[in-house]
Formats: structure tokens, sequence, C-alpha cells
């Protein structure tokens, strides 16, 4: 076999080309891992900024969300507690010897009766705390006081004798004990408790009716407020709305006043406000939802009346009788027969919020009487059996000017009329 031999030469320009061809490999492939590890960096960047853009973005969603208004509801129904209805002859009782009625007891001797369940408010500048600072209001407020009816009140007969030593509205003197039992026991009565809102600042808006709102452009600023009161007519539609806003978290009415059917706000709660005995058959008639009938039979009697309105019972709170009696002899000075629904809305409003703000009260001669009049109506001052509105206005003066006083040589904002 012949073996075929090479050139010295010849093999260095084999090698020479094996180096070449390597050497293009070697290029060939740090090209490539060039070419991926840019792709790679450039994926990198690209992914990095957008994680850094979605940041950004979600730093500006979190920072708009922490500006927007939280809405404050008024009721709290996560802790509505479930209700059947109840045997008024077991529910209702009765000491073996009934204890003798008191006579002739002053109405501002009396205890009032006390929130068990009561949280005084951690900010730091509320109404409340104007009691520090002017002695006139400190012996006039009482923080704590009860509110609204529960079924401790009819249910517990020392309860129920304490509030029972006056006539309506400041008690229940005169009244069958059991037509407060049917309203207490019935089922759509939760009686849902009011918002906790000890640990906030709550500022709030008490809207009345004058004329002084028509062209005000207070709209925006009354729904503003955590908690907005109304009263009467409640006109909220689109058409005064830019005056007087929209919200509504508290009405408050009487069978002679209600107008629920203005009331738009879903989450509104309902004040009923009894003055009189047939208000209390009224009421029972609207928790049990009929509405069908104008005629109570009140103690054996038949009355004509006006018929209850339909709306949720379960958003439903009745003004306590204790509650009627404060106001008239702590800031009515125990003048006319009753506070009117007004007083009794501002003082609920200064017993619930820190900051309050009176809206379209009081009358004045350049506006007509209602921001909503469709004519100018001149104003009256004719006297009413049941109020004395002068007596308001002047113990409005005298409060608005004390109070004005104490908030400012402290800092604190009172209320303002617009």
């Amino acid at each position: 076999m012949k073996v075929r031999r090479f050139s010295r030469t010849s093999l260095l320009v084999l090698a020479a080309f094996v180096g070449l061809y390597a050497a293009f490999l070697l290029v060939g492939n740090f090209q490539k891992s060039l070419s991926i590890k840019t792709s790679l960096e450039k994926g990198l960047d690209s992914l990095e900024h957008r994680l850094l853009q979605d940041a950004r973005i979600k730093s500006l969603v979190d920072k708009d969300e922490s500006t927007k208004t939280i809405l404050i509801l008024p009721l709290n129904f996560s802790n509505a507690p479930t209700k059947k209805p109840g045997n008024l002859t077991v529910l209702l009782e009765r000491p073996a010897n009934l204890p003798k009625q008191p006579r002739g007891v002053p109405m501002d001797k009396m205890p009032y009766m006390m929130e068990l369940n009561y949280k005084p408010s951690k900010c730091p500048k509320t109404l409340g705390t104007i009691a520090r600072y002017s002695s006139w209001f400190k012996e006039r407020f009482k923080p704590g006081l009860k509110m609204f009816l529960d079924e401790k009140d009819i249910y517990n007969f020392d309860n129920y004798f304490k509030i029972s030593h006056y006539g309506m509205p400041f008690g229940y003197a005169t009244v069958d004990r059991n037509i407060l039992g049917l309203i207490v026991t019935n089922p759509n009565f939760i009686n849902v408790p009011i918002t906790d809102l000890s640990d906030k600042c709550v500022r709030c808006a008490v809207v009345g009716c004058g004329g002084i709102l028509n062209g005000s452009n207070a709209g925006q600023e009354i729904d503003s407020h955590d908690f907005v009161f109304r009263v009467n007519h409640a006109l909220t539609s689109e058409k005064h709305a830019s005056d007087v806003g929209r919200k509504t978290s508290f009405y408050e009415f009487f069978p002679e006043s209600q107008h629920v059917r203005n009331v738009k706000d879903p989450n509104a709660a309902y004040l009923f406000t009894p003055f009189k005995k047939v208000d209390l058959y009224y009421a029972e008639s609207m928790l049990r939802g009929d509405n069908s009938s104008r005629n109570f039979s009140v103690e054996g009697k038949m009355k004509k009346f006006f018929r209850p309105p339909l709306l949720d019972q379960s958003r439903v709170k009745i003004t306590h009788p204790d509650f009627f009696r404060y106001i008239f002899t702590h800031f009515m000075d125990l003048k006319g027969y009753r506070p009117t629904t007004g007083a009794l809305l501002v003082f609920t409003a200064i017993y619930l919020c820190d900051e309050v703000t009176i809206y379209g009260f009081g009358y004045d001669p350049r506006f007509t009487v209602h921001y909503y009049d469709r004519k100018f109506i001149n104003i009256t001052h004719s006297p009413t059996g049941a109020h004395d509105i002068a007596n308001e206005r002047n113990c409005g003066k005298t409060s608005f000017r004390r109070c004005y006083k104490a908030f400012q040589t402290r800092s604190l904002k009172c209320c303002k009329a617009v």
C-alpha cells in the first residue's frame, strides 16, 4: 500500500485553513451570543421600564384613592340583630306591686336616661369640647344622653317607669303600653345602631328649607360633609341640587310634616319624632307597612289621620322622649309647647357630629320663605300653638354668640348659617 506524503508547506497551508475555519466558527458563535445577550438586555430593560411604569401608575392610583371622600353610612347594618315578633304579655314585665306615680315633678328635675354603649369622640376639635371653655354651655351640655327609643325602654319596667312621668312628647304617662310594645316588637323595627364614629372627626350639614338657599350654589359644599340632615320637603331634585345638594343621611319627620317621597338617597335613615298619642299608632302602622287606612283606633276612639308612608322600615329610628325633654328644658327654657323639628334636628346633629354647619334656617324678609317656592312668599310672624319660634330664634342667637366666642378663643370652628 502506498502512503501519500505531504510536504511541510502543504501541512502549513492545511493548518492555516483549519485555523481560519475555527476562527470563523468562533466569531459566528460570539456574534450569535452577543445578539442573544443584546436581545435579553433589551427585554430586561423593557420589563424594568414596564415595571417602573406600572409602579408609577399604581402610585398615582393609590394617591388618587387616598384623596377620595370615603362614604360614611349612617346606620351600621353589620350589627343588625335578627328579630321575631314577641308575646307582649311576656315581654312587657309588670311588677306585682306597681309603684305610685309621683305627681308634679318639675320637668327639669327628673334624671335623664343615658346611652349604655356611649363612646366619647376622640376628635380633638369637637362641639362637645366647648363645655371645657364655656360655663354657659357646660351647664347645658350632657354627653351620652339616650337619643333613640329601643326595646329596653319598654320591656324593662324600671326604664318604662322613668319615662312615664310626663306626657308626650316628653314621656309616655298617658300612653297605652301595649302600643309601645307593638312598635318595639315589630320584626321590621330592627333599630339598627348608628355607625360608631368615636374614632373619626365627623363633619355634618343640617339643611333647612329657607329661601336664602335659592341661588346659593351651596350644593357641592353641603354634599362634601360626612352626614347631611334634612327635614320637611327636602327637595333634592336636579332643579335644586346645585343649591341644596343631593345627599341625605338623616331625614326627620312626624305625621304632619312627612314628605318621604322626596328623599332620594338610598342610604338615608329616617328619624321619626312622635309628638302625640296618635303618632305612635301612626308609627305602628308604618312599621307594619300598612298605608291603606287614614283611620286609627286610639284607645277605642277612631281618629282620621294622615296615611303613613311606605319606606324601608329597617332604616327607621324613633326619637327618645328624654331627648325631647332635654332639648326643651336646657335650650328652650321650657317655653312654648314643644321644640320644633328643626331644633331637634340641629341638636341631633350636635350630639352625633364633631362639626356642624347649618344651612337654610331662619327667616329673612329679603328672601321667599322656601327655596323651592315658585313665586315669592312673604314671611309672616304669626304665632303657632305648638312652637315659640321667637324664643327658639333668641335661644339660637344666644347659643351661637356664646358658641362662637368659645370657639374663636380656641381657634375651633362652630356652625355657620348660609
